[in-house]
C-alpha cells in the first residue's frame, strides 16, 4: 500500500497544506497518511466508568462519537497489555430480514443470542492464550463445523432446514456434566440452535471462570443499529436486542470477563414503545452530550468540544513537526483577537452554527489541507469552513430522518425548509402552517423537526435548542419559528 502513502513535500509550511484532523466517520479515521483513531481519541465523557458501573446502552445523536468509542475499543484490544479482546457486531453480521424470512416462526431474540455467543466463542479462540486449554480444542471444533448455522448468505431460503440443526456430541467428554443437565436423551447427536443454546451458554460460563482468563476483557459491541432501520417495522428488534443484553450482562454472564455494548442513536431510542422502557434506559443507559451550561458560562477553554478539537490539532502540528501552544492548540489554529459583529470569539461564533457533536468540528476543519490558508485563521477563512460544514451538516438531518421518512418526503422538508429561510425568519406559527401545507407536509411533521433542532423556537428573541434547554414549556404555537443557523446557512451562505 505504499504507492497510496503521502510524503511530507505534501506540507507547506505557514499554511494549513497538509493539515489532518481527522474523519467524520470514526471507521475511516485513518487515512492514507497512516492516522488512526487512537492518535486523537481522549475518554472526555468518561465513557470507560460509565460502563464499568454497569451502563452498556451508550445513546446518542448522530455525530457525538458513540462509532470512535466502539471503535476504540476495537483499537485498544491490538494492544496485546491491555488484555482486550473485541469485536464489532452490525445488523448486517446476522442477515437479520433473511433469517426471519427463511424461519419465520423463531424469535428473533435467539437469533441474537445465537449470534452472541458464536461471536464470543471466536474472541476465545482468536485469544489464543493457551492451545493447551482443554476447552479450545472442541470451541475450534464445534465453530468450525456450526459457523455457518442459520447465516444463510449464501444459501438459499429453502435450504434453511438443512442448516438449522447443530451438532452437540462433540462436548459430551469435557463438559458431560453440562449436557446431562440439559439433555436427557444420551443419543441426540444433533438439536436445532435455538435449543442448544443454554447449553452452550453454560458451556461458555464455565470457561470464562477458567484463570487464564481471570485479567481478561471480552467485549462485543452492537454497533450501526440505525443502518437501513426504520422504526414502524425495527423498533421492536432493538428492543429484544437491549433486553437480551440486559439478561446477558447483568444475569448469565455477570461477573465474568464478558461484556455486551449497545451503541444506539437517541432518536432511535425515542421512538421505542413498551412498558420497560423506562426501566431499561433509565438502569443501563449513558446519553452522550457534549453541552454544558456551567462550563459554557465559565470559560470557552475548558468546553469538552474545546477539549476535543485542541487534541486533534495538537496530533495535527505534532505529527507535522509545528510549534504550537501547548496550552491551548486552538489559539495557535485561530486568530483569537477575531470577533464576531456580537463580540463573541471565533469558537463561540462558530459553536452555534453546530449541533454540539465533535463531527461538527471535524466536517469544519477537514477542508484546511485543500484551502491552503495561513494560520492563525481569520474570520474570513472561519465563513468559508462554515458554509462548507453546513453542505456536510445537512447531509447528516437528511441520514437522520431516514428512519421516520421515505426519501421522497424528506427531499420535501428540504423544500419547505428552504421556504423558511426565504422568508426571513423568525415567522410565526400561521405562516410556518401555511408554508407546511405548502410543501404537502403533514403540520405533526412540525414536532419531529423541533425534536432535532432542525426548527428552532423563539420567544422575545431568546433561542430554545432541545440539545440545551431540553424543555419548552408553552404551547407550539405561541413561539415564532427559526431555522438552526446551519440548516439557514446551507440555504444562504454566510458572505
Amino acid at each position: 500500500m505504499a504507492f497510496f502513502y503521502k510524503t511530507s513535500s505534501n506540507t507547506k509550511r505557514g499554511t494549513t497544506k497538509g493539515f489532518y484532523f481527522g474523519k467524520p466517520e470514526a471507521e475511516a479515521e485513518f487515512s492514507t497518511q497512516g492516522h488512526t483513531l487512537s492518535e486523537y481519541f481522549e475518554d472526555f465523557l468518561d465513557v470507560k466508568s460509565k460502563i464499568s458501573e454497569g451502563r452498556f446502552i451508550i445513546s446518542g445523536r448522530k455525530g457525538v462519537g458513540k462509532s470512535a468509542i466502539a471503535q476504540h475499543f476495537k483499537d485498544a484490544a491490538k494492544n496485546p497489555d491491555n488484555d482486550l479482546y473485541t469485536t464489532i457486531i452490525s445488523p448486517k453480521d446476522i442477515e437479520l430480514n433473511k433469517l426471519i424470512q427463511g424461519l419465520p416462526d423463531v424469535d428473533i431474540s435467539l437469533f441474537f443470542e445465537w449470534s452472541i455467543l458464536t461471536k464470543l466463542i471466536k474472541l476465545l479462540i482468536d485469544a489464543n492464550l493457551s492451545d493447551m486449554a482443554r476447552h479450545v480444542s472442541d470451541l475450534k471444533k464445534f465453530y468450525n463445523r456450526n459457523v455457518g448455522v442459520v447465516n444463510i448468505a449464501n444459501h438459499k431460503v429453502e435450504e434453511m432446514s438443512l442448516k438449522t440443526e447443530v451438532g452437540i456430541d462433540l462436548f459430551r467428554t469435557k463438559f458431560n456434566g453440562i449436557m446431562a443437565k440439559k439433555i436427557k436423551d444420551t443419543r441426540l447427536k444433533n438439536a436445532p440452535f435455538y435449543d442448544f443454546i443454554p447449553i452452550l451458554r453454560d458451556i461458555l460460563q464455565e470457561v470464562l471462570a477458567y484463570d487464564i482468563y481471570k485479567e481478561c476483557t471480552f467485549l462485543l459491541e452492537f454497533d450501526e443499529l440505525d443502518v437501513d432501520f426504520k422504526v414502524r417495522t425495527d423498533s421492536d428488534k432493538i428492543l429484544k436486542l437491549i433486553r437480551v443484553a440486559r439478561d446477558y450482562n447483568t444475569n448469565y454472564f455477570r461477573n465474568t470477563p464478558f461484556k455486551l455494548l449497545i451503541f444506539i442513536r437517541d432518536d432511535i431510542k425515542d421512538y421505542i414503545s413498551a412498558s420497560d422502557k423506562t426501566k431499561l434506559f433509565g438502569s443501563y443507559e449513558y446519553n452522550i452530550k457534549w453541552y454544558d451550561y456551567d462550563t459554557h458560562i465559565r470559560d470557552e477553554k475548558e468546553i469538552l468540544l474545546r477539549k476535543f478539537i485542541n487534541k486533534r490539532i495538537k496530533t495535527n502540528f505534532e505529527n507535522l513537526g509545528l510549534s504550537y501552544n501547548r496550552i491551548d492548540p486552538w489559539s495557535t489554529l485561530f486568530d483569537t483577537k477575531e470577533r464576531s459583529d456580537d463580540g463573541k470569539s471565533l469558537f463561540a461564533y462558530i459553536l452555534d452554527y453546530t449541533f454540539y457533536r465533535p463531527r461538527d468540528f471535524v466536517n469544519l476543519l477537514s477542508p484546511l489541507d485543500k484551502l491552503e490558508y495561513k494560520y492563525p485563521l481569520n474570520g474570513s477563512a472561519v465563513t468559508t469552513l462554515i458554509n462548507r460544514m453546513a453542505q456536510q451538516t445537512m447531509g447528516d438531518i437528511e441520514d437522520e430522518l431516514s428512519i421516520l421518512y421515505e426519501r421522497d418526503y424528506i427531499q420535501s422538508i428540504k423544500h419547505l425548509l428552504r421556504d423558511i429561510a426565504l422568508s426571513r425568519p423568525p415567522i410565526s406559527y400561521a405562516k410556518i402552517v401555511e408554508l407546511f401545507d405548502i410543501n404537502g407536509i403533514y403540520i405533526e411533521t412540525l414536532d419531529v423537526l423541533i425534536d432535532y433542532d432542525i426548527i428552532i423556537l423563539s420567544k422575545e428573541g431568546h433561542f430554545l435548542h432541545k440539545y440545551r434547554e431540553q424543555k419548552i414549556d408553552d404551547d407550539v404555537d405561541t413561539y415564532e419559528f427559526s431555522l438552526h443557523k446551519a440548516i439557514y446557512v446551507y440555504f444562504n451562505k454566510l458572505r
